[in-house]
């Protein structure tokens, strides 16, 4: 068969941030007219604005109550009519769950290629097999298999998953995300920083609140050697009490400014001295290398991903330790013109080594499981 015509579906948790920007991340690499692209959100409402933020025009919401799928008998009735319907050459699944659901209902209807993109660390192909066997067990009976089809289903299992689950490759426009920073100067004004002002930018993601506090509590060290520092921090709204309330307890709260908006954290990167990152352990981190985009030093946590992504193009300090990160940004803040140029062309020649969308394709392309789809019938 040819690429012509490939009418794809990508399940995606959620339509909320940061799932949005994932979301338009993967959709890169099916950017060609040749792949008619569709987005299932599983979990957030039917709203203009997350049409308006997704880069594909054909999305549907199943609005699912709870904080994830869940592999419930109308669910996967729910996905086996939908594919029914729509026909699908390939499901991208983004998720545990709904690589499972796609695989269980492929069972039935092998009809559509699978590819499974992991955005975790670990070894996510062995946690699928032992759910999917798991879950198999439980759910086949749902759709009538017999006993005997579904016994010689689960003695085969072993071998299937690998067919289907590919590692992600991640990749960023990053002319693009310079080309929409804001100037230097209005990024001042909005956010009301004087000049004279060394300013320190955090990304932080959900679901690693020890890391933020950690930031904080080092900030607070820093007084006496960054007299004029401040820090912007950007998370998500549901995160601002709890910062708040560290942030009075540490009484640096004059010098703390908050944004709730992680999808500007790049826009406003002219305005950043150095950034500071996040990053839950579990996933692999976009806004780590939306942050080396700017060619600013960045701060990380020491997580595999990260030593891979960041070598030696910034500081990585042990999760926790708040003197560590302390002495990390007081480096920062002596750092000479010449040697933050130094640091500038290593983070640009690391994303230009592996993580511009050109690059990234052909890694992505030249998967065995793509070459598979692209190059047989289906």
């Amino acid at each position: 068969m040819t690429i012509e015509g490939i009418k794809t579906l990508h399940i995606i948790p959620e339509g909320n941030e940061p799932f949005i920007e994932l979301c338009n991340h993967y959709l890169g690499y099916f950017s060609s007219s040749k792949f008619d692209s569709t987005v299932l959100y599983l979990i957030g409402f039917n709203d203009q604005k997350t049409r308006e933020q997704t880069n594909t025009g054909k999305i549907i919401f199943w609005e699912l109550k709870g904080s994830s799928l869940k592999l419930t008998p109308a669910n996967l009735i729910r996905f086996y009519q939908l594919i029914k319907k729509e026909k699908y050459d390939l499901v991208v699944c983004h998720s545990h769950a709904s690589l499972i659901m796609a695989c269980l209902v492929n069972i039935l209807t092998p009809v559509y290629k699978i590819i499974g993109i992991s955005y975790k660390n670990g070894e996510f192909a062995s946690k699928f097999i032992n759910s999917f066997i798991y879950l198999c067990k439980k759910r086949v009976r749902l759709f009538g298999v017999l006993k005997s089809i579904q016994l010689d289903i689960c003695e085969n299992l072993k071998a299937m998953p690998a067919e289907y689950i590919q590692a992600s490759c991640f990749s960023l426009d990053y002319r693009k995300i310079r080309h929409e920073r804001l100037s230097r100067a209005e990024a001042k004004t909005r956010l009301n920083i004087r000049q004279g002002r060394f300013v320190f930018g955090v990304r932080h993601e959900s679901g690693v609140d020890d890391d933020i506090f950690s930031i904080l509590t080092a900030f607070s060290y820093t007084r006496d050697k960054i007299k004029q520092g401040v820090l912007v921090v950007f998370c998500e709204r549901k995160h601002q009490t709890t910062i708040s309330k560290k942030v009075k307890a540490l009484l640096i709260e004059s010098v703390v400014i908050f944004r709730y908006d992680l999808t500007s954290f790049s826009h406003y990167s002219r305005v950043f001295d150095g950034i500071i990152v996040t990053c839950n352990p579990d996933n692999m981190s976009i806004g780590l290398l939306q942050s080396m985009v700017s060619g600013l030093p960045v701060i990380a946590t020491k997580l595999p991903a990260n030593i891979e992504y960041i070598g030696k193009a910034g500081y990585l300090y042990d999760r926790g330790d708040a003197y560590q990160l302390t002495y990390y940004m007081e480096l920062l803040y002596s750092l000479t013109p010449e040697e933050r140029m130094e640091l500038k062309k290593k983070v640009l020649a690391r994303i230009n080594e592996d993580f511009t969308p050109q690059v990234c394709r052909q890694k992505f392309q030249a998967l065995p499981m793509v070459q598979k789809f692209l190059y047989e019938d289906i």
